[in-house]
């Protein structure tokens, strides 16, 4: 099972806050529950893998269905970003397992291994971009960076996607991809603001095929999303051509934006590098 925080930003997230279980998901049944979400407006359905993910409340709840060949079928987890009235924001997990005690347990440790290994991530990128790679000025990489965006904001999505390696394109197909960037757009509205943070070149990075791979991180604006932020990496092909290889983007949306502090905003923006 994979996740994408362009996917599910409060899985971007969770290595911000602490982790809280609740009992239930507010069905009393995995079947009932993945009916009526299907049913409900506003929702986005996406496949990874043979699991049935469902976003909801503007990507700050996703539900995650597992497949029949699944050991702890019919189940389904649901978490979701919350922030109480003194700003603490936290990922709060609720499961609904319908299998033995021992496959819904081995299950809850999956989700649990899983956000380990994400939050590994974020660090080891954390201490890449801080420790390697030389920050430079390039006006063409910021000038196709801005150019990238300008065209998923004006629903160019195929034009957009182009611009994707092939091996990214791989990994996440027009139709998934164009899936995910609708639902954004659609939580976030109209665009404000875009900024260049800052453009770090890797030269010849370990683990990646030979060449200059540049880092690029943004932030932004939206109608409905005031912090927004992520990075792309463009790999330069032998032809001189550039391509992403790579995008990441979080963000905060409107109305959980109104229920942090001003010190918790200040936080989560740090984390999320704006």
């Amino acid at each position: 099972m994979r996740t994408s925080s362009l996917i599910a930003p409060l899985l971007a997230s969770f290595s911000l806050i602490a982790l809280a279980q609740e009992k239930g998901v507010g069905y009393d049944s995995v079947e009932k529950a993945l009916a009526a979400l299907k049913a409900k407006p506003g929702v986005t359905v996406s496949m990874q893998g043979d699991w049935t993910i469902i976003s909801d409340d503007g990507g700050n709840t996703v539900w995650s269905f597992a497949p029949q060949s699944h050991p702890a079928h019919p189940a389904a987890v649901k978490r979701s970003l919350v922030a109480d009235k003194d700003g603490n924001v936290r990922i709060q997990t609720g499961a609904l397992c319908q299998a033995s005690k021992a496959n819904c347990d081995a299950l809850m440790e999956e989700f649990k291994a899983l956000n380990d290994k994400a939050a590994k991530a974020v660090q080891a990128r954390t201490s890449q971009s801080g420790s390697a790679g030389t920050v430079v000025k390039d006006a063409q990489v910021e000038a196709e960076t801005l150019r990238y965006f300008a065209l998923r904001d004006a629903g160019k999505l195929e034009e957009a996607h182009a611009l994707h390696s092939v091996e990214q394109q791989t990994r996440l197909p027009f139709p998934k991809w164009r899936e995910i960037v609708q639902g954004f757009n659609t939580t976030a509205g109209a665009v404000t603001s875009r900024e260049v943070k800052r453009i770090t070149l890797y030269r010849n990075p370990a683990g990646l095929p030979q060449g200059d791979y540049f880092a690029v991180d943004f932030s932004g604006v939206f109608a409905s999303a005031p912090v927004h932020c992520g990075y792309l990496v463009w790999n330069v092909l032998p032809s001189g051509e550039r391509r992403i290889t790579r995008e990441e983007e979080n963000f905060i949306d409107a109305q959980t934006y109104t229920k942090l502090s001003a010190s918790k905003v200040a936080e989560v923006k740090q984390q999320f590098r704006c």
